[in-house]
C-alpha cells in the first residue's frame, strides 16, 4: 500500500515537473498577456524608434548594454477630435514594456487632450487611451514607451 501511494505522488510530481518544465522552455505564454485588450476603434499601431542617449536617473549600463531602453514615435502624430488611442510597438527582444508618456511637441494655447490612461498591450507593447476635448485635430504629438530589460 505504502509503496503503491509513493508512486501515485512520484507520478503526480513527474507530471507537474514536466508541465513547469515545458512552461519554461516553450516561453512566455502569451494568451495571459499583460493590460487589456484595445476597445474597438483603438487598434492603431505605431512604430517608435529608440531614442539615443543615458536613461534619466543615470541607471548604469552593462556590458550587454543599458537596461532601460527609451521609444519614441518619430513623427509626429494628429488626434482627430473625440476618444481614441494608439498602441506603441515594441520594445526589443528580451525586454518589457514598463509604462508610457506622450506630450505635445509645440507650444499653444488651451491644450484639449484627455488623458484616459494607458496599459500595457502584451509584453512589448503599450496602449494609449484618450478623449480629444478641443474641438478640433491636435498635431505634433509624440508618444513614448520605457522598456526594461531585467523585466
Amino acid at each position: 500500500m505504502v509503496r503503491a501511494r509513493t508512486a501515485a505522488i512520484g507520478a503526480i510530481t513527474l507530471v507537474a515537473l514536466g508541465a513547469l518544465a515545458a512552461t519554461v522552455i516553450g516561453g512566455e505564454d502569451k494568451s495571459q498577456a499583460p493590460g487589456n485588450p484595445p476597445p474597438p476603434g483603438f487598434e492603431q499601431v505605431v512604430d517608435a524608434d529608440r531614442v539615443q542617449g543615458d536613461p534619466p536617473g543615470g541607471r548604469p549600463s552593462t556590458a550587454k548594454g543599458p537596461r532601460v531602453f527609451y521609444y519614441e514615435t518619430s513623427t509626429p502624430l494628429t488626434v482627430p477630435d473625440g476618444p481614441g488611442g494608439m498602441i506603441v510597438k515594441k520594445c526589443p527582444k528580451g525586454s518589457i514594456a514598463t509604462n508610457g508618456y506622450w506630450y505635445i511637441d509645440q507650444i499653444f494655447d488651451g491644450f484639449g487632450l484627455s488623458d484616459q490612461g494607458s496599459s500595457p498591450a502584451g509584453f512589448r507593447r503599450w496602449a494609449f487611451y484618450w478623449r480629444n476635448e478641443s474641438g478640433g485635430p491636435i498635431e505634433n504629438l509624440i508618444l513614448g514607451m520605457v522598456c526594461d530589460r531585467d523585466g
